[in-house]
């Protein structure tokens, strides 16, 4: 009876409480901090402009224009983009792992080769049968925020062997910007607009999931 009651408990965090009392949770605790920063940051602005106390002799780069609507923004969206991934990496194994353990499925995620995000997709179309999330339209775009966190993993930020693929990714996402560093060298630059999306995609992406996941227990 114990038992029973015990994997009755592991199907329901599963299927359920993982996503909504969890995930779901943190991803609106991220658009949250968005928007609070970005109110933040305009109010600082206005305030450091109002004040029109800085001498001349002090350098344009740190005046509040280029740090308040430049370089804090430029550190602030990059580190959410990549805390948003990493969330969205994390999640995925975790599924895999959950339903692994609740499903008694042999083959774990460690036995298939690859890694990320792509090794647990690969994980849940072979072994749990979880199909259709991964031929959406949101799987796509994060399958380009896999390139977009590469590039700012391995390069700060800065594309240089990619350039034609960080070009077509941009004009897919509003909001994703492209530096002309060099003729050679991209820079990629994040806005508020596309870290809103990137959440709302990470979001939609793991209600189909969970509803597929749904359809398909056993």
């Amino acid at each position: 009876m114990n038992d029973e009651l015990d994997k009755e408990h592991q199907r329901t965090f599963t299927y359920h409480f993982f996503f909504v009392h969890g995930l779901y949770d943190q991803l609106k605790d991220i658009e949250d901090f968005v928007n609070a920063t970005n109110i933040f940051l305009t109010d600082s602005l206005k305030e450091k402009a109002s004040k029109e106390n800085l001498n001349e002799s002090i350098n344009p780069r740190f005046s509040p224009e280029i740090q308040f609507e430049n370089i804090f923004p430029d550190i602030l969206w990059r580190t959410t983009f990549l805390h948003c991934y990493f969330l969205l990496e994390y999640s995925l194994d975790q599924v895999c792992k959950n339903i692994q353990q609740v499903e008694n499925h042999k083959l774990k995620l460690n036995d298939i080769n690859g890694n990320g995000i792509f090794r647990a997709s690969v994980y849940l179309k072979k072994v749990c049968n979880i199909i259709s999330p991964f031929e959406t339209q949101n799987w796509a775009k994060l399958s380009d925020y896999n390139t977009l966190r590469n590039i700012f993993v391995h390069s700060d930020g800065v594309a240089q062997n990619v350039k034609k693929k960080i070009v077509e990714i941009a004009k897919r996402h509003p909001g994703l910007l492209i530096a002309i560093f060099d003729i050679d060298t991209l820079g990629i630059r994040f806005t508020k607009e596309f870290i809103l999306s990137t959440i709302k995609t990470i979001e939609e992406f793991f209600n189909d999931l969970q509803q597929n996941m749904r359809q398909n227990k056993t």
